[in-house]
Formats: structure tokens, C-alpha cells, sequence
């Protein structure tokens, strides 16, 4: 029976794009309604969830479901924190591709979106975010290249920085933002000999500022407070430490062995 898998952390758990409290619809859905062949579902994501636990909880249950595709989207949390780590999450993500391709299963990802481009940051914070995400991305780009990983680039996808696609909170994509996801991830299927039905894309809508400012109140303040809590002392950890010129303490550089071909990848 073919099974389509999800990992991952808020945006692969369809976040922006809620139908209940707590219940989310998101890209996989809309994904999933357009493959005839898979027969079930399985969403294992976790808003806030990082790559470790991707690697570790979520991949757990994962193979034990056998799925024909497993899909997956992390490492937005990992960059917002202290212990940003790439090695170790390339280490994590490659281990996770090998053990779900050995069990027949087609893995594919996505990578990270540049965040300043769409929500306005300090100078310093933009820097440290753009050169970890940059991190980040040559893992994935690494991973496609050595290791099998069926990977959806859209750091290149100029659409993705449209704002009308986005969640008020400009974290997440809004409904119309998972809507259109699914259709890049259907096309990436599509060229990897899957059957994929065309996806309807809604009509871009502005909620209004009344709606916006309800939502700001009754949820992105709340979050706000809560997750204050961990990101301000971070920020202003990294910004110290870009403001010093410390950049092995934000992203250090490194060098990545590959076995298959030997070749070295520089990440700083």
C-alpha cells in the first residue's frame, strides 16, 4: 500500500493554513488530495520542532510506516538557535535519507527561504540569519548532490517572496502560500516519474487589518511572549558576536568529508 510521510516543524505542518483550533490542512494535504496512488497519509511534523528530532521521533515512526515518499521540511528552528550546528545536522538529515531509502522510499526536502527578505530585520540580525540560512542551504544542496536527497530549491523561487502568499505572522505561508508549495512540490514529483494531478490555487484575498489585528491579539502576541523567552537572549547573543566580528561562534566554518566521492563542501 503506498504511503505518503511528512516530517518536519511548523511549516511542514501546514501552520498559516488552519481550519480548527490546532488542526492545520497545509501543503501536504493539498498534496496528497492530487496523488491518486498513495493510499495514506501521515503527517509526523511538529510546530518547533528541530532537525534532531526530525532525525530521531519523527523518522522513528516513519520507517516503521514503510512509506513509498517521505517529505520533509526543517532546520527553520535550528537557525534561531544558539547551538546552530551544521555538521552535526548534516550528519543527522544524511543518516535519516539512507535509512528511508533503504526501505524503498523516494525522500525528498525543501530548502530555506532567505527570512529578511520578507520580514524586516536590524542589520546585524539580517546578517547572522542570511549567513546561517546560506549554511544551511549548502547542506541540502550537498545532500542532493551525494546523497539521493530529491530536493525543491526554493531559495530560487522568486513567487516565494511575494507577501500576499504569507501568514500575517510572515513566518508561515497563509493558505494560498500552501496551496502554491504543493503545486513546486507536485512538479518535483512529476519530474521523479510520479503521478501528480494538477493543484487549484485560490485567488490571492488581503484579510483585512481588522482581522489582522485580532489575530495579532488572540495569537501572535501570546506566541510572542513565549517564544521571547528563548530568541531574545539568542539575538542578542548573535548580534554581539557579529558586532565583534566572532562569526566561528554563528556559524562556524567547516569542511565536509564525503565518503561517496571524496569531495570537500567549505559552509561558513
Amino acid at each position: 500500500m503506498s504511503k505518503f510521510v511528512i516530517m518536519g516543524d511548523s511549516a511542514a505542518a501546514g501552520v498559516g493554513d488552519q481550519v480548527l483550533e490546532g488542526v492545520y490542512k497545509g501543503w501536504g494535504h493539498y498534496l496528497f488530495k492530487a496523488m491518486p496512488s498513495m493510499r495514506e497519509y501521515h503527517n509526523l511534523s511538529r510546530p518547533g520542532a528541530r532537525v534532531a528530532e526530525m532525525a530521531t521521533i519523527q523518522l522513528e515512526i516513519a520507517l516503521e510506516l514503510k512509506p513509498t515518499i517521505a517529505i520533509f521540511i526543517c532546520g527553520g528552528n535550528d537557525v534561531l538557535r544558539n547551538d546552530f550546528k551544521p555538521l552535526e545536522m548534516y550528519e543527522q538529515i544524511k543518516t535519516s535519507i539512507n535509512q528511508l531509502e533503504e526501505i524503498g522510499c523516494a525522500v525528498f526536502a525543501m530548502n530555506l527561504h532567505q527570512p529578511s527578505k520578507i520580514i524586516p530585520l536590524p542589520k546585524t540580525l539580517k546578517k547572522v540569519l542570511d549567513r546561517r540560512v546560506t549554511a544551511l542551504n549548502l547542506v541540502f544542496e550537498n545532500l542532493e548532490k551525494n546523497h539521493g536527497l530529491k530536493l525543491l530549491n526554493i531559495a530560487n523561487v522568486d513567487e516565494v517572496y511575494d507577501k500576499s502568499i504569507w501568514h500575517v505572522d510572515r513566518m508561515h505561508p497563509n493558505k494560498i502560500g500552501h496551496q502554491k508549495l504543493a503545486t513546486y512540490f507536485a512538479k518535483l514529483l512529476r519530474n521523479n516519474h510520479f503521478r501528480v494531478h494538477p493543484i487549484f490555487v485560490e485567488s490571492p484575498s488581503r484579510a483585512s487589518k481588522l482581522s489582522n489585528w485580532k489575530w495579532m491579539i488572540q495569537k501572535g502576541t501570546p506566541w510572542f511572549l513565549k517564544r521571547s523567552v528563548d530568541l531574545f537572549p539568542v539575538i542578542i547573543f548573535l548580534s554581539i558576536c557579529e558586532i565583534l566580528g566572532l562569526t566561528d561562534r554563528i556559524a562556524p566554518e567547516f569542511k565536509l568529508s564525503d565518503n561517496s566521492d571524496g569531495n570537500l563542501l567549505d559552509i561558513a
